[in-house]
């Protein structure tokens, strides 16, 4: 993702976190060329952290990417 860096808005440890993230999946034409990168916004203990980035390179560990892709996962990470 290309956003600024933003401070870390998280409870003390040991404490419960809330996360609402809303992705946008990349689109393909017929030929299976992107025509639209991905897109995400995370909202984290009610403060918008990511709002509508677009997300610019590969992620997850060098899995594929495409139409016929298998679908993935969201890691999150502390």
């Amino acid at each position: 993702m290309e956003s600024e860096r933003h401070r870390e808005r998280g409870p003390p440890t040991q404490t419960w976190q809330t996360y609402e993230i809303e992705c946008l999946q990349a689109r393909y034409d017929a030929a299976g060329v992107t025509v639209a990168n991905p897109r995400v916004t995370v909202v984290w203990n009610g403060v918008t952290v990511h709002d509508d980035v677009e997300i610019l390179r590969p992620t997850g560990g060098s899995r594929p990417a495409g139409p016929t892709a298998a679908r993935a996962w969201i890691e999150l990470r502390q």
